[in-house]
């Protein structure tokens, strides 16, 4: 990768103005704020880094000291402001690295990867790598990210599975995610998500069991592990899990793990009273550590709603993208199972890079304060995702990202991608809001889900947004998960000719999966019933902002 934006010329500066060196009292200073850091006392540390910057203002360690702590206080524009003045005298793999970090905070995870890459080179026995590798994946470069992990054979299993995932090699990123022994909550999340195959679904449940009867399991990991085989759980397991809650020692992350995961053994049990006992309980802790705030979800969405544009016309290009979006429960994976075939292309996954840079081009619209979108800025975007997909592709020329969330972008994706197809999934907003309410995950369900007032406002501040889009772009699209897997086919039909595919001997209809079990929960989903049928009455200006 090119440094050259971050080379600073010396002209022999050095020999004029030496690096001011700490003295043993204020390296024992540093030393002791750095604990602080640490052990996440941010406040201890600034006031040491502040008195510090009293008597030694242009110590370079003393720079990087007082931006790793405005770092960890999210101020992050000025962290580097200062990282890149210790840069001018005290060129370190450690300084770098805390540049790149703050980087990769803001979503510039391409200028992150070169601090990485420059503290590597520093530093080739350090672990830089590692993040060199989450950066290049997040900024749209997995096969430059599959070409660093390959130099190294301590790679984390779960970072390789995920590159080898974007790259879509399957197959590859199962064998080496079932061949890890440890494994974390996240990485156990993942696995759900992405296992396709009998044979991998059937190795996860077996794994599942056996995290279940482990003695020394975390709580998250049993959390994770309930998903897939709660009805097997072990009745020591629970009595630890209900010493959790009881426990005075235990966090409200903690504690919502232990309801999630009882509520999770007891409905696959049909323990119907027990369940929504601890569903309820669950979103009551999880309520507790949540920083959601509805206002944050409207700005965006009233933004994206009043953003001109004019779509980029048509170009050659040998890569069809189709991006397959919808809320949780709404048929994104049965779509997606259908496009894959349809394509003869086993390869639809979650493009995360797609999210990184959309969200990157939202706030550079609101830091400049401005709606219209010019065609500069367009090129843009489409230059970095096509790069992103390119890479993504890997050589094929049909590429299904079926990430649920991406449809906040739908319009702008099909502005910058012309040749690019959107489909979104819809369902029921009862079944949608359910299956949100009871799930747990990033992508599964928003933030919103802990308050059916929050979720209901979600709901129709979506459906309002893909009106809006559907209704600007041509190539977005509609379409029913009901609708999808009735029998003849004629949606998944008419799909598949949307998107220039063609039906063949592979394609297979989905089978209905719709979950409707809020009627076994009468009690626990009437809130949220009820706020859905108030939310449906307002019209969009009247919505809370």
């Amino acid at each position: 990768m090119n440094l050259k934006p971050f080379s600073r010329p010396r002209h022999g500066t050095d020999t004029i103005f030496p690096p001011i060196m700490p003295t043993l009292d204020l390296a024992a200073q540093i030393q002791e704020a750095r604990q602080h850091l640490k052990a996440g006392h941010v406040e201890l540390a600034s006031v040491i880094a502040d008195t510090l910057t009293l008597t030694a203002p242009l110590n370079p360690q003393v720079l990087h000291l007082r931006g790793d702590c405005l770092t960890k206080d999210g101020k992050l524009t000025e962290a580097i402001a200062l990282f890149d003045k210790a840069l001018i005298s005290r060129d370190t793999d450690d300084l770098w690295a805390s540049k790149g970090r703050a980087l990769a905070a803001l979503g510039r995870n391409a200028r992150a990867a070169l601090c990485f890459e420059r503290a590597h080179a520093s530093a080739p026995h350090s672990a830089h790598w590692h993040a060199l590798a989450e950066n290049l994946l997040s900024a749209g470069a997995p096969q430059d990210a599959y070409f660093v992990m390959a130099d190294h054979s301590e790679t984390s299993d779960l970072l390789k599975s995920r590159i080898l995932t974007q790259l879509g090699r399957n197959k590859e990123a199962m064998a080496v995610a079932h061949a890890r022994k440890a494994i974390t909550a996240h990485a156990f999340d993942w696995l759900c998500d992405v296992t396709k195959t009998a044979d991998d679904i059937a190795n996860l449940q077996k794994r599942a069991v056996e995290l279940l009867a482990a003695k020394d399991t975390p709580i998250a990991l049993i959390k994770a592990a309930t998903q897939l085989a709660g009805e097997h759980c072990p009745q020591k397991t629970q009595e630890r899990l209900s010493a959790c809650i009881e426990g005075t020692g235990s966090s409200s992350s903690e504690k919502a793990d232990a309801h999630l995961a009882l509520f999770r053994i007891s409905d696959q049990r049909k323990d119907t009273t027990r369940a929504a006992e601890h569903l309820s309980a669950y979103h009551t802790c999880a309520q507790a550590t949540s920083n959601y705030k509805r206002s944050k979800d409207s700005v965006l969405f009233t933004m994206l709603m009043r953003l001109r544009f004019t779509p980029l016309p048509a170009t050659k290009n040998f890569i069809l993208p189709l991006f397959v979006t919808g809320l949780p429960g709404s048929g994104v994976t049965a779509m997606a199972r259908v496009l894959e075939q349809g394509s003869l292309n086993r390869s639809a996954r979650q493009l995360t890079f797609v999210e990184t840079i959309m969200t990157r081009f939202m706030r550079h619209l609101r830091q400049e304060k401005r709606l219209d979108v010019t065609r500069e800025d367009l090129l843009v975007l489409q230059s970095q995702l096509r790069e992103g997909l390119r890479q993504a592709a890997d050589g094929a020329d049909v590429l299904i990202d079926c990430t649920r969330l991406n449809f906040r972008w739908s319009g702008l994706l099909a502005a910058a991608l012309p040749e690019a197809r959107v489909v979104h999934m819809t369902r029921d907003h009862v079944h949608t809001a359910w299956t949100a309410f009871r799930s747990d995950g990033p992508d599964l369900a928003p933030d919103c889900r802990h308050t059916p007032m929050h979720l209901a406002a979600y709901l129709l501040r979506s459906a309002n947004l893909m009106r809006h889009w559907e209704s600007q772009h041509a190539n977005i699209c509609g379409v029913s998960g009901d609708a999808l897997c009735r029998p003849g086919g004629h949606t998944a039909h008419a799909v598949l000719k949307r998107c220039g595919l063609n039906w063949s001997a592979h394609c297979d209809l989905p089978k209905d999966t719709a979950n409707r079990d809020w009627h076994r929960y009468a009690t626990t989903a009437a809130p949220l019933r009820l706020a859905l049928r108030e939310f449906t009455d307002l019209q969009p200006m009247q919505l809370p902002m």
